[in-house]
C-alpha cells in the first residue's frame, strides 16, 4: 500500500479519536466482539478506494507479521517484553495474539 494511503489513515484515526465511534470501537474490542469489530475495520477499506483483500493483507496480514517477527525478536532476549500495538493486528485467525498463542506463548489482555 502507498505511503500516502498510510499517512492518511493514521491522520484518519487522529481526526476520530474524540469520536463517539471510536469509543464504540473500543467498546466492541473490551467486550471481546471481534466479528463485529473486523467488519467495521475492513469497511475502513472503502474509505481510502482499496479493495477488502489487498486492505486486509498490506494493512493486517503484512504489517502484523513484521509486528510478529519483531516480537520474536524482542522476546528472544529473555527479558519481559510489553508491546503495544493497533487493535485491528490482535484480533482474528491472523492477529497478533493468534499467533503468539500458536507459537506456545501465554498472552494477556490488560485492562
Amino acid at each position: 500500500m502507498p505511503a500516502p494511503i498510510h499517512i492518511e489513515i493514521i491522520e484518519g484515526i487522529l481526526r476520530d479519536i474524540e469520536n463517539p465511534a471510536s469509543f464504540a470501537l473500543f467498546e466492541m474490542w473490551r467486550g471481546g466482539d471481534e466479528q463485529t469489530l473486523l467488519t467495521h475495520i475492513v469497511a475502513d477499506a472503502d474509505r481510502f478506494g482499496c479493495y477488502e483483500a489487498q486492505y486486509m493483507d498490506a494493512v493486517l496480514t503484512q504489517r502484523g507479521n513484521v509486528m510478529l517477527s519483531r516480537a520474536l525478536q524482542f522476546m528472544s532476549e529473555d527479558k519481559n517484553v510489553f508491546f503495544v500495538v493497533g487493535v485491528a493486528h490482535t484480533i482474528g485467525e491472523g492477529g497478533l495474539i493468534n499467533s503468539l498463542s500458536r507459537l506456545g506463548y501465554t498472552v494477556e489482555r490488560i485492562e
